[in-house]
């Protein structure tokens, strides 16, 4: 069981040592010599050993005093800090950031909403770690993550809040050699004479690809999957198919790829991004980043 010493009478007892007197103490400390004495009295029962050696006009810190005087200062030293820290997360000036996010969100949403954070927080630091949409979603139930940046469609667990960042559209994503790029108009029926790099089944755009043709009146010849946009342009590159890609990714987009838009297709499915957090998770830092919209 830890003992009820009380930081009120650390303090006083350091006060005692430092100004030498009882007198001096009880001044500096706002309060009457009598209360003091039965405060520091207590102190040494909490204790369990004297800590001050009373004589008849003076008195002497005993050698447990003298040791107990060094744990008090480190001892306080460590409150003041511990306040000083919660107070500076609480307001943001410090503290760590977890987030989690889609590759496809490195070349838009992150370049965007990072800088205005850390420039008006310089002092936090930020983990960034990149995942699907699904696993980024099951951090977040474990709170491994304090915020996720995910493509749509989602399914979300009820703890799990979200707001919308931004609509994307696709174009398609064909090799730099490739024979669509010399038509004047890419069209549903040219597009299922085509193979197709599909998306993974644990990654949201695959739900949007597939989504996109069949409402466009066509069925994807699905010839490879991959689950990294980037890991699908190699793909494309390598002219094992085309692929349907969100706009915003072309920027990042490697290879030797050319992209097509679609803007003739009666049917233009969007893709969404989203910024993700859990319900009763709130800190000034991510109630800070959730607001930018």
């Amino acid at each position: 069981m830890v003992p009820n010493v009380g930081l009120r009478k650390m303090q006083q007892f350091l006060t005692i040592v430092e100004q030498n007197s009882f007198t001096k103490a009880a001044e500096k400390l706002h309060i009457a010599q009598p209360a003091l004495s039965i405060a520091i009295k207590k102190l040494e029962g909490a204790v369990g050993v004297p800590l001050i050696e009373r004589k008849a006009n003076s008195f002497e810190i005993t050698a447990a005093g003298k040791d107990f005087v060094k744990h008090c200062k480190i001892c306080l030293n460590h409150v003041e800090r511990a306040v000083w820290s919660a107070r500076s997360i609480s307001s943001g000036n410090v503290g760590t950031l977890d987030i989690g996010f889609v590759s496809s969100t490195a070349h838009t949403i992150l370049p965007q909403k990072l800088p205005i954070l850390l420039k008006k927080y310089p002092n936090i630091k930020l983990n960034l770690m990149e995942s699907t949409s699904n696993d980024i979603i099951c951090m977040l139930v474990d709170a491994q993550i304090d915020v996720g940046l995910l493509r749509g469609p989602l399914d979300l667990p009820a703890d799990i809040e979200i707001i919308k960042l931004a609509r994307d559209e696709f174009v398609l994503m064909v090799a730099s050699n490739h024979h669509l790029l010399d038509c004047l108009q890419i069209t549903p029926t040219l597009l299922s004479a085509e193979n197709f790099i599909m998306y993974s089944t644990n990654s949201p755009l695959r739900n949007s690809a597939l989504m996109f043709c069949k409402d466009n009146l066509f069925e994807p010849a699905v010839a490879q999957e991959a689950i990294q946009i980037q890991t699908v342009a190699v793909m494309v590159g390598c002219g094992l198919g085309v692929a349907l890609v969100p706009k915003t990714t072309v920027p990042g987009i490697k290879g030797a790829v050319e992209f097509i838009n679609l803007d003739s297709f009666s049917h233009q499915f969007n893709t969404e991004i989203y910024m993700a957090k859990r319900k009763n998770h709130h800190s000034t830092l991510l109630d800070e980043l959730f607001s930018f919209k």
